[in-house]
């Protein structure tokens, strides 16, 4: 059985892709769920000839955090997989570009290979989210981001400058997007479940992750 260790930023990009890979392949299900009160929160997955377990590291310095217990995956036959935000200019290493070149000097540094894939798309700055808003499902997002930009509007003439700024974040929007057909529990990150009534996991914008997958996922 091939086995893959997937290192993921946060618990938002956990569970998307857990969701995600359990709808590229049906016969995928979970194996183990190690999320809460763990010192390493990860989510395990199996097929019939793949063990995929994906692990919350952090941000793009995970390896000066994490890297003896990856090098101990490693040891044990684990091929390296490493999902982030390429982000943009405003953050560490922040940009495509940028982080790219980050990250090969981290592979020179410690020795080790992995293969990377940054969010929206490997191709362009940006994030988790600025995916999620491209495959949201396009009738309900527009339904639920025109009561939303109403409700900041009423807002901005109240509140500082500084929150309104925040309900326009591309979080708050998928958060709204989430609260308003799953509820304000099931908004949470860690709680939250992608069907395809509410995104489109064939929706083109996916084509570079499916594209990775297919490549490193043998």
């Amino acid at each position: 059985m091939s086995k893959y260790l997937i290192i993921v930023e946060g618990i938002a990009d956990l569970i998307f892709l857990k969701d995600y890979l359990m709808f590229s392949d049906n016969t995928c299900s979970i194996a183990l769920n190690a999320i809460k009160k763990n010192k390493f929160p990860n989510i395990k997955l199996e097929t019939k000839t793949k063990e995929i377990k994906i692990l919350i590291g952090g941000g793009c310095t995970v390896f000066s955090t994490i890297g003896q217990h990856i090098q101990e995956h490693i040891d044990d036959g684990f091929q390296l997989l490493v999902i982030q935000d390429a982000d943009d200019s405003t953050k560490s290493y922040g940009g495509l570009t940028a982080r790219v070149e980050y990250l090969e000097t981290i592979k020179k540094e410690l020795g080790v290979d992995f293969k990377t894939f940054l969010f929206p798309n490997n191709s362009d700055d940006g994030d988790l989210e600025t995916l999620l808003l491209q495959i949201a499902n396009t009738k309900k997002f527009t339904a639920s981001n025109s009561c939303y930009s109403q409700y900041i509007q009423c807002v901005s003439e109240i509140s500082e400058k500084k929150f309104c700024d925040e309900l326009r974040d591309k979080k708050a929007h998928v958060f709204n997007y989430f609260r308003t057909y799953y509820g304000m529990k099931c908004a949470k990150e860690e709680n939250r479940e992608y069907c395809e009534t509410y995104w489109d996991f064939n929706h083109p914008s996916l084509s570079s992750f499916q594209n990775f997958f297919n490549q490193h996922l043998e």
